[in-house]
C-alpha cells in the first residue's frame, strides 16, 4: 500500500511538471498493452487461419507495436526523465541551501540516505518511468488476455494467472529483499567503494604506492565483501528454497490449462496466452518489485530528505550586543563524537577589529574552534557568542572544485552570473598571484587544467578574499603550500585587506604572526597562554618554547 502512495504521488507530481508527455505516454501505453488480447481474440475465432488478412494484421498489430511505440516512448520518456530529473535535483539543491550547521547531516542514517541520493537521484525518474510503463503495459496485457479467456472458459484464466504467479512472486521478493539487503549493508558498499577508488584517487596513490599499502586496502576491502556477501548469499539461499516448489506447482497448473485448451479446441490460444501471461506476470511483478525495491527506496530516501526538519535552532550559541566584542567563548566544550572533548573548557575574548592569531600542535582544537565560529557546529557545552553572521573561513582542507576559475573563486559570495563583482575578481587573483584567465576550467577530467599545490593555495586564499561584506574572516593555514617570500607579501596584503576587521590565523609558523594584536595558544583542547609576541616570549612557556624550536629549525634571527 505504502509503494502504492508513493507511486501515485510521483505520477501526480510527473504530470504536474510535464502534462503532455504523460498523456502522450499513457496514449502509447493503451495500444501496446492490449495487442497482446486482440491477437488472442482473433486466434481464438479460428479466422485467422483461413484469412491472409487477418493473418497479416495480427502479424503487423505485434511488429507495430515494438517496432513503433518504443521509439516513440523512448523519446516521450527521455523528455519526461529530463524534466523530472532536472526537478528532483532542484529540490535537492534547494534542501540543501537550508542547511548552516552540519551536525545533522554527518548522523549515520542520514551519510546512509545522502548516500541513496548521490548514487541513484540521477537515475531514480528513469527508473520510475520505466517501471511504470512496463507495469502498465503488463497489467494491460494480462487484463485483456484474462477477458479473452474468460469468455473461452472461465476457469482458464485463473488456471494460467495461477500457474505463474508463484514463482512470479518469489521472483518479486528476492527482488525487493536483495535491494534492502544491500541498504542495510550500505556501511559495508561505502566501505568496499572506499578502499577500491582509494587506491586509484591521487594523490593517495602517491602514498599508498611508495608505502606499498595496497595489500592493506585489498584486506579491508575484503572485510566488507565478506559481511556484505554473507548477507546477501542468505538472501539468494532463501530464493532458491522457495522457488522450487513455486516452478512445480506452476508446471502442474501448465499441464492443466494446456489440456483445458485442447479439450474446448483453442490450444492455440491457450498457448499463446500462456505465453503472453507468462511473461506479463513477470514483467508486472518482476517491474513492481524493482519499483517497491529500488526505485521506491530511492524515491523514499529522498522524501525523507527533502521533508527533514531542519534544525533551526542553535545550541548554546547568542548573538552578542553591539560593542567592542566580536567574538565570546565561556566555558566552551565541543565534541564530534560524544566521547572526547576537542575543546575543553575555553575562554577568550575577540574584540573587533583585531587581528589574532591561534597557534599550537595539531590537534589541539584550533581549527574545531574557528569551525564554531564560523557556525558549523554549536557548543556542545558552554557557550560562544557571536557579533555578527557575516563571518567567512579559508579551510586548510580547502576544496579543489572543477569548475572554472573564475566558480572557484566567487562561490564565497555568489549572489548569481549577474552580480559577479569581475573588477574584485581580478583583483584578488592579482595580489594572491594567480595568474591564469578566470575562465579557465580547472580539471583535467574536463579538458582543463590542474593546479600545483600552491596555486590551489592561492585560488583557495582568493575565494576568501572575494567576500568583502565579512565582519569576522578566518584563515586556516593559509599559507601552508606557499613559499616564505608569498607567504610575507600574502600576510601583509591580508592585515591591509582587513585592516578595519576582525581577522583570525590560524597558522603554525610563528613568524607569521608576530605583529598581530593577540595571539592564543592552545595545548589539548585547552588555551593554555594568551598574549602578544613580546609577552608570551617573557613568560618562557608553551609559546616561547614553540619559538625557540622554529628559531633553530630554520635558522631564523630572532
Amino acid at each position: 500500500m505504502q509503494s502504492l502512495k508513493v507511486a501515485l504521488r510521483n505520477f501526480v507530481l510527473l504530470f504536474r511538471i510535464a502534462p503532455l508527455e504523460v498523456l502522450m505516454f499513457l496514449g502509447l501505453m493503451l495500444p501496446s498493452g492490449l495487442a497482446p488480447g486482440f491477437v488472442v481474440q482473433i486466434i481464438s475465432e479460428g479466422e485467422v487461419l483461413r484469412s491472409t488478412t487477418l493473418l497479416i494484421v495480427a502479424v503487423a498489430l505485434l511488429l507495430f507495436m515494438d517496432s513503433i511505440t518504443y521509439p516513440l516512448n523512448a523519446y516521450i520518456s527521455g523528455n519526461l526523465t529530463e524534466k523530472f530529473s532536472n526537478y528532483m535535483a532542484e529540490r535537492i539543491f534547494s534542501k540543501l541551501e537550508e542547511f548552516r550547521n552540519v551536525e545533522q547531516l554527518e548522523s549515520p542514517d542520514v551519510h546512509n540516505r545522502l548516500e541513496v541520493i548521490k548514487s541513484m537521484a540521477r537515475y531514480a525518474p528513469a527508473s520510475f518511468l520505466w517501471t511504470f510503463s512496463h507495469i502498465l503495459k503488463s497489467f494491460l496485457t494480462v487484463s485483456g488476455i484474462s477477458i479473452v479467456l474468460f469468455r473461452l472458459n472461465p476457469v482458464l484464466p485463473f488456471t494460467i494467472i495461477l500457474a505463474v504467479l508463484p514463482y512470479s512472486i518469489v521472483w518479486g521478493q528476492f527482488s525487493y529483499k536483495s535491494w534492502w539487503a544491500i541498504y542495510d549493508t550500505s556501511l559495508e558498499n561505502r566501505r568496499m567503494n572506499y578502499a577500491l577508488s582509494t587506491v586509484f584517487t591521487f594523490p593517495y596513490i602517491y602514498e599508498i604506492l611508495s608505502f606499498g599499502a595496497v595489500a592493506l586496502f585489498k584486506n579491508r576491502f575484503g572485510e566488507a565483501y565478506r559481511s556484505f556477501h554473507g548477507r546477501m548469499r542468505k538472501v539468494r539461499t532463501t530464493y532458491l528454497l522457495k522457488i522450487i516448489p513455486a516452478i512445480i506447482f506452476g508446471a502442474i497448473l501448465s499441464i492443466a490449462a494446456i489440456y483445458l485448451g485442447f479439450k474446448g479446441r483453442f490450444l492455440g490460444s491457450t498457448v499463446l496466452s500462456f505465453v503472453y501471461m507468462q511473461e506479463a506476470l513477470l514483467s508486472l511483478i518482476a517491474w513492481f518489485s524493482e519499483y517497491s525495491s529500488r526505485t521506491l527506496g530511492t524515491f523514499k530516501e529522498l522524501e525523507r530528505f527533502i521533508n527533514m526538519p531542519v534544525k533551526r535552532e542553535r545550541r548554546n550559541r547568542y548573538r552578542l550586543p553591539d560593542g567592542d566584542v566580536a567574538v565570546k567563548c565561556n566555558r566552551l566544550k565541543f565534541t564530534y563524537d560524544g566521547r572526547r572533548y576537542v575543546l575543553d573548557g575555553i575562554n577568550l575574548t575577540i574584540y573587533r577589529g583585531q587581528k589574532v592569531a591561534f597557534v599550537g600542535h595539531n590537534g589541539a582544537g584550533k581549527t574545531t574552534l574557528c569551525r564554531i565560529i564560523l557556525g558549523l557546529y554549536d557548543p556542545t557545552e558552554g557557550s560562544i557568542g557571536i557579533s555578527s553572521g557575516r563571518i567567512t573561513m579559508a579551510f586548510q582542507n580547502f576544496g579543489k572544485y572543477k569548475l572554472s576559475l573564475r566558480d572557484n573563486v566567487v562561490l564565497s559570495d555568489y549572489r548569481g552570473d549577474a552580480h559577479i563583482d569581475h573588477r574584485r575578481l581580478k583583483e584578488v587573483l592579482e595580489r594572491v598571484g594567480v595568474k591564469l584567465p578566470p575562465d579557465t576550467q580547472i580539471g583535467r577530467e574536463f579538458g582543463g587544467v590542474e593546479p600545483s599545490g600552491g596555486e590551489w593555495q592561492r585560488i583557495a586564499l582568493a575565494r576568501t578574499m572575494y567576500r568583502e561584506d565579512a565582519d569576522i574572516v578566518i584563515f586556516d593555514e593559509p599559507t601552508e603550500n606557499l613559499d616564505p617570500e608569498a607567504e610575507f607579501e600574502i600576510f601583509n596584503f591580508m592585515m591591509n585587506l582587513y585592516r578595519d576587521r576582525t581577522l583570525i590565523l590560524v597558522t603554525h609558523r610563528l613568524w607569521s604572526v608576530r605583529n598581530v594584536d593577540r595571539i592564543f595558544v592552545f595545548r589539548e583542547g585547552k588555551v593554555v597562554e594568551e598574549g602578544t609576541h613580546e609577552e608570551l616570549l617573557r613568560k618562557g612557556g608553551e609559546y616561547a618554547r614553540m619559538w625557540q624550536f622554529q628559531l633553530r629549525k630554520y635558522g631564523l634571527k630572532p
